[in-house]
């Protein structure tokens, strides 16, 4: 899940016409209080946020569609590294992969053309190989975002004015959901809606995010809240070519 996932998919139904979006115990996080549902709102929402950002590490899998096109995410993350595997309707295929404040992105030369803004040539040449931005390249920004947890977080917690939806299920799960505007760093047109889904019993964790925008959806699943994430620094990894944008930056 990411800013990318909306402002990479103008460039993805480009592309596709051209080619035919915790290593905490589990003791230390917070346990949902009795009467979850009989919460405030915004009450509702600080314990999810709490809960998640003691657990520390989470898994996600997530899929935006605007139209005929798609990105489906699948990520890891842990406070300052996390792993995001990404299908692009099209054929593009990448990986993002952040360390501290370096990030790392491969793919294919559909994904590094037509998802990260490289051009046609660049892409082919630098296609599956490992490319490190550094926080002064363009579009490095939008690269990390929703990545690491805490800008996960970032991403899916609605903002505004909040209301709460009745108890329901999501995968056999009990959860309460808060529902909201999508926050603005995320880019989307004013007035998308964010509406998270958080376990009722149990942990206060999130289950599950729903965000619109128009014909653009988000749906993403989140899991394995606590596990350890393990991601290191390739070796060999170019430079991002100076002049280049992402084209999810625009």
């Amino acid at each position: 899940m990411s800013s990318r996932a909306y402002r990479g998919l103008a460039a993805v139904l480009a592309a596709v016409s051209s080619l035919a979006w915790l290593a905490a115990c589990a003791s230390q996080t917070p346990q949902a209080p009795a009467g979850l549902a009989g919460l405030p709102a915004k009450q509702i929402l600080a314990e999810a946020v709490a809960a998640a950002r003691a657990a520390r590490t989470l898994h996600f899998d997530s899929t935006t569609r605007q139209g005929p096109a798609s990105a489906i995410y699948s990520d890891d993350s842990a406070t300052s590294a996390g792993r995001q595997v990404i299908r692009i309707s099209g054929g593009g295929r990448a990986t993002v992969l952040v360390v501290g404040k370096a990030a790392y992105i491969r793919g294919n030369a559909a994904a590094l053309a037509g998802f990260f803004g490289l051009p046609g040539a660049t892409a082919a040449r630098l296609a599956s190989r490992w490319i490190v931005m550094r926080p002064r390249d363009p579009g490095y920004q939008q690269i990390v975002a929703g990545v690491t947890t805490g800008s996960v977080l970032t991403e899916a917690t609605p903002v505004g004015p909040l209301a709460k939806t009745e108890p329901t299920t999501v995968d056999g799960q009990s959860v309460i959901g808060v529902r909201g505007r999508v926050a603005a760093s995320v880019g989307l047109p004013a007035g998308a809606t964010d509406t998270v889904y958080i376990a009722a019993t149990g942990r206060p964790l999130l289950v599950s995010c729903q965000e619109a925008a128009g014909n653009a959806r988000l749906s993403v699943v989140f899991s394995r809240w606590g596990q350890a994430v393990h991601v290191a620094a390739p070796r060999h990894a170019v430079a991002f070519p100076a002049g280049s944008g992402s084209s999810s930056t625009a």
